[in-house]
Parts: structure tokens; sequence; C-alpha cells
């Protein structure tokens, strides 16, 4: 027998009992004098029942490839879980949102050799740090280099939180820290170049 063959033996197979059931089904509710449409309705949707049920089983398991569990910085799930914690209540972001966005001002501004002490953007507090001149000096160059606006949404700790425009500040002074050493792109350099 040739694999066409094969193939239409396996197809008549897989319809004899939902075709068979369905017809059953139909002379069953002829003979109880049922509307000979709704007799027609209820065959047709015993042969797709049964026809549904007899295929369930008769796949073949797909099993999905392990996935790596190897997240790195900055990686799409990394920019997911971010994106998917801005979503918060009345067009205002959620805390995740501003817990990760200090998180990352603490790193930039860290690149940008600033060191924040502990208790600011979130930290754990250390009254230690506070009374410190250089952690004072610290603070104010943070809030000089982030400005007024991302400062605010940073250390505001009153309950309060920002709407999407204001995070769109914060994460625009955010992106405009360099390195330490570095020029922002955009900015005039020492030597009167602009960079880019």
């Amino acid at each position: 027998m040739s694999s066409a063959g094969r193939a239409r033996l396996r197809v008549a197979e897989r319809l004899a009992l939902p075709l068979t059931t369905g017809t059953a089904v139909l002379v069953v509710c002829l003979v109880m004098r049922m509307a000979p449409g709704d007799a027609a309705a209820a065959a047709v949707g015993t042969v797709g029942i049964t026809l549904a049920l007899r295929m369930l089983d008769k796949g073949d398991e797909h099993a999905f490839p392990p996935g790596s569990t190897r997240d790195t910085e900055g990686s799409r799930r990394d920019v997911a879980h971010l994106t998917w914690s801005f979503v918060g209540r009345d067009g205002r972001v959620s805390e995740a949102a501003v817990r990760r966005l200090r998180a990352d001002a603490r790193r930039r501004l860290a690149r940008a050799g600033v060191t924040v002490p502990p208790g600011v953007l979130g930290s754990p507090p250390d009254e230690a740090a506070h009374a410190d001149a250089t952690a004072t000096q610290a603070v104010a160059d943070a809030r000089a280099l982030l400005g007024e606006p991302a400062w605010t949404v940073l250390t505001d700790t009153g309950g309060w939180l920002p709407t999407l425009a204001e995070v769109e500040q914060c994460v625009e002074a955010i992106e405009r820290l360099a390195p330490a050493g570095r020029v922002p792109p955009g900015t005039t350099s020492p030597d009167g170049r602009t960079t880019t």
C-alpha cells in the first residue's frame, strides 16, 4: 500500500468513531421527534466534540528546550520587568519602578564619580554618613547632576508616586550622567567641541 493510501486509512480510522457517534445521536434525536434542524445541530456538535477528544491525545509532545537561567543586566527580561513595573494607579507609576530608578541612579552616579551616602536614593540609612561633610558634598553634587525635578522624584519618601512624564524626565537625567572624565553626548567639551 502506498503512503497516500495509508494516510487515507488513518484519516478514515480517526473519523469512524466521531461519524458513527454523530449518526447515532441524529437517529436518537429524530426518534424522539426533535426538530430536524436541532437534531442535525446536536449531531454536528457530537461529531465535533468526539473528534476533538480523539485528537487531543494523538499529538506528539514537543518539550520546550531548556531555557537559559542566566540573566545579564540590561537584558530583554530586565527591560520587560522595568516596563511592567511602571503600571500603577491613576496615571502614576508603581513603587517598584521608583525603587528601580533609585538603584539605577545610584549606579550611574557612582560611574560619574559621585558616591551617594547611605539613606539617600532609597538605600538603608546610616546616621554617621549624613553628618559627614563629604557626604553632604556628594548629595549636593548628585542633586546638581540630576537636576531638581529628577532629585525630587528619586528622594521623595512621602508616599507620593510620580507620573509617567516625571519618570521620563528622571530617566533622561539619569541617561545624561556620564562616567567620570567623559563628557555627556550633545554637550560641549572643555576644548570647545560638541560631543555626539
